[in-house]
């Protein structure tokens, strides 16, 4: 992936609590927390089965953890 500049991302004030949803294609990242908190996570992807999902991926489903499947047609 190419480095991009800082000064290209555009900012999305968030609170606390609140739910941020990024698309795939979206390149995104976090600014460092400085706090003494730890910033708690919970990252959801889903992808249409019809799609073929990157070996690239830092994410693979496992036989122990398998993709789940969420819902069907």
């Amino acid at each position: 992936m190419p480095d991009f500049e800082d000064d290209k991302y555009v900012p999305i004030p968030a609170k606390p609590g609140d739910c941020v949803l990024i698309h795939g294609s979206v390149i995104h990242k976090s600014a460092r927390n400085n706090t003494e908190k730890p910033r708690i996570v919970y990252t959801y992807h889903v992808v249409e089965k019809a799609n073929e999902w990157s070996k690239e991926n830092w994410l693979q489903p496992t036989e122990r953890l398998p993709f789940p499947s969420v819902y069907n047609n």
